[in-house]
Formats: C-alpha cells, sequence, structure tokens
C-alpha cells in the first residue's frame, strides 16, 4: 500500500473543502471598471520590466492574477517583482460574495492599510467591500465579509504545524480565507515597497 505524504493530505482536504463550498454562494461578476490588465491579461506579458525603484519610480499599481496565479508590483507601466501566490479555498466559486465563502474578491481596489502586527506575517489590507459589493451583498441578503489582505504565513506560536504544512503545500494550495498569500520573505519585500492607498486590480480566473 502507497501511504499518501503530508503535501498530499493536506492537498486533498483542501480540494474536497472549496469543492463543497464554492458554488454555496451567488454568483457576481467582476466589475473591471478602472482596471488596466485584468480585460487583456496580455498586456501584462508585453510590459518591460524596471530593475530599481527610485522617489520617481514607485510602486504605484498591483495586479493579482487568478489566471496566472500570480501578484505583480507595476511601476508607471513596467513590472519590478512577480510572486507566486494562494488564494481562499473557495477560489473555484469565482468572486467574492459574503462572509465565510472562502473566494478572494476581482475588481479594482486601494491598500486601505498596512499593519506590521498581523495575525499573518505583515498584511496589507484591501478595501473589500467597495460599494457595489456592498450594493450586492445587501441585495442577496448576506453579509459581504471584509478583511481582506495581501500577506504571509500565520505568526502564532500554536500555528508552528500550520507553518510548516504550508512551507510543503504554498503556493499549490489555496488556503487562505479569500485573502492573498505569500511567503513571509516576499511579504517583507512587499510591506517596504508598497505604500497606502496604492491601486489593487485583481482579476477573475
Amino acid at each position: 500500500m502507497q501511504f499518501l505524504n503530508l503535501k498530499s493530505i493536506l492537498s486533498l482536504s483542501f480540494v474536497m473543502l472549496s469543492t463543497s463550498l464554492a458554488f454555496s454562494a451567488p454568483v457576481k461578476q467582476a466589475d473591471l471598471t478602472g482596471t488596466q490588465y485584468c480585460k487583456d491579461e496580455t498586456k501584462l506579458k508585453n510590459l518591460s520590466s524596471i530593475a530599481h525603484l527610485d522617489e520617481r519610480n514607485e510602486i504605484d499599481r498591483i495586479v493579482v492574477s487568478k489566471k496566472s496565479r500570480e501578484l505583480y508590483l507595476i511601476s508607471q507601466g513596467r513590472i519590478y517583482k512577480t510572486y507566486k501566490v494562494a488564494f481562499g479555498f473557495g477560489f473555484y466559486g469565482g468572486n467574492k460574495v459574503q462572509m465565510g465563502d472562502g473566494r478572494t474578491p476581482e475588481g479594482i481596489y486601494r491598500v486601505e492599510l498596512k499593519n506590521a502586527q498581523s495575525a499573518y506575517y505583515k498584511a496589507l489590507r484591501v478595501s473589500y467591500p467597495n460599494a457595489r459589493d456592498k450594493a450586492f451583498a445587501k441585495a442577496s441578503g448576506v453579509n459581504p465579509g471584509g478583511d481582506i489582505m495581501i500577506h504571509g504565513f500565520p505568526v502564532a506560536d500554536n500555528k508552528e504545524l500550520q507553518r510548516y504544512a504550508l512551507s510543503q503545500t504554498h503556493p499549490q494550495l489555496n488556503w487562505t480565507q479569500g485573502c492573498v498569500a505569500v511567503t513571509d520573505k516576499e511579504i517583507e519585500e512587499i510591506f517596504s515597497l508598497v505604500a497606502v492607498n496604492t491601486t489593487i486590480e485583481i482579476c477573475p480566473r
């Protein structure tokens, strides 16, 4: 008999969970008004890169692609860095609708605040829900939820096993509650480069 390793067990568990919950909420089409790349993500592939940042070349946009599972730091239409990311466990359900659906929101947002004391290693709060998100949730009779972040791994002392598991499965496994996750080293860099009110566009799968 061949036994499953920890990575396989965790991956299977999360797939089963996401499959059971992904379609339990209404479907909400993403509002891509104001996005520069979500309507045609091939534009990202054609962008030039920038090797160094300064006061004239700062990060002015974060683009998160569900298709490529990547986060791009953009400065004046040029890519500075690209990171592989994990999403919410309800990834296959599409756009976020309500609290607890495990989905990652789609559309145009901004960095609302930076939290160096987060339950996850540093975090950038995404300005979800916006007015459209709230209106859709109200019409659907649900709570839109909130606390969507770009963050690293959990930091609490009692999360050591989870941190180890994530070190084996991230970013292939969509493990968050709806946030966008990177490694601790990556969020350290992102946190230092991105200012509050920076635009975030999250593109649908």
